[in-house]
């Protein structure tokens, strides 16, 4: 049972590290009941010790690596807390946080606490796009149902640049705002229809 690990945890007195930490939280967002969002919140209490400065943090051995960052971050996601989720960006390195990985995780992160406003501010922040930052942000306009702003961007996708998962992507963001001319202007437009573009687009038009 998932309780007996948070009951050993607040036995125990161990200092957590950049191994412990990632894993923690990320329990904590897979059980999401009282006693796990507790536990977090002690997690989340804690962290100001150890990320005091870059010098104690190395000596403590709890500096956190890009992997760790984005177990964080989607820890964050996964329950939704915005001032949780603005305290760990605060804590995120430069270098770390200009790590394109990093930034969709962001994205997603903010997309999925409900302030879309952050993520396409993340999303600006990208020096140099690519397919893959283009999908993350048309698919969180289309789970927050912003249809238009979603085929907007897509729009501004060179051809050459756009892959399968692009045109799903913009397909449902115009399924989940109900635009169904929309889509199948797009649909038209595809010059090479996968099998998998097919079926969201005859699920769409059902």
């Amino acid at each position: 049972m998932p309780e007996k690990v948070f009951d050993l945890l607040d036995q125990m007195t161990f200092k957590h590290d950049n191994y412990t930490l990632p894993v923690l939280f990320n329990l904590c967002a897979q059980v999401a009941n009282d006693q796990a969002m507790n536990t977090g919140r002690k997690l989340f209490h804690e962290i100001p010790v150890s990320y005091r400065n870059d010098n104690e943090t190395k000596q403590q051995g709890a500096v956190l690596n890009e992997d760790a960052w984005n177990i964080l971050i989607g820890t964050c996601s996964k329950v939704g807390m915005i001032r949780q989720s603005q305290y760990i960006i605060d804590q995120i390195p430069l270098h770390i946080l200009n790590l394109k990985q990093i930034q969709i995780s962001l994205v997603h992160m903010w997309s999925k606490c409900g302030s879309i406003k952050m993520a396409q501010s993340i999303f600006k922040s990208v020096h140099d796009h690519d397919v893959v930052t283009y999908n993350a942000m048309i698919n969180e306009f289309g789970l927050n149902e912003m249809g238009f702003e979603a085929i907007e961007l897509y729009r501004q996708i060179p051809n050459e640049l756009r892959d399968e998962v692009t045109h799903i992507c913009v397909l449902n963001a115009c399924s989940h705002a109900g635009l169904l001319d929309q889509a199948r202007n797009i649909f038209n437009e595809i010059s090479f229809k996968t099998t998998k573009i097919l079926t969201v687009m005859v699920c769409f038009s059902i």
